[in-house]
């Protein structure tokens, strides 16, 4: 069991090395992107996700994972579908 053990402990670093290679970059993709449509981020290094409002609603996206959610937006996964969502909401449809 001990190797199985140490086989599943350096999966995990190279997870995290990884994310942490990655997550930089994606975090500024995100930001670019929603204040290129008008919303001002704030970045949450607890979580790692940026905070933004809409329609006066505090909402987060994760960008490493892609992962959103906020009230009146719902939640879901993807950067491009945020996008997209928004832009139709502030176009009134």
């Amino acid at each position: 069991m001990g190797e199985l053990a140490e086989d599943f402990a350096l999966m995990r670093e190279a997870k995290q090395e990884r994310r942490n290679r990655r997550e930089p970059g994606r975090i500024a993709f995100v930001e670019k992107q929603l204040s290129n449509i008008g919303y001002k981020t704030e970045y949450d290094g607890f979580n790692k996700c940026l905070i933004f409002k809409h329609k006066g609603n505090a909402c987060k996206i994760y960008p490493f994972t892609g992962w959103w959610t906020g009230k009146g937006i719902g939640s879901d996964r993807g950067v491009k579908k945020l996008l997209r969502k928004l832009l139709e909401e502030n176009n009134g449809r």
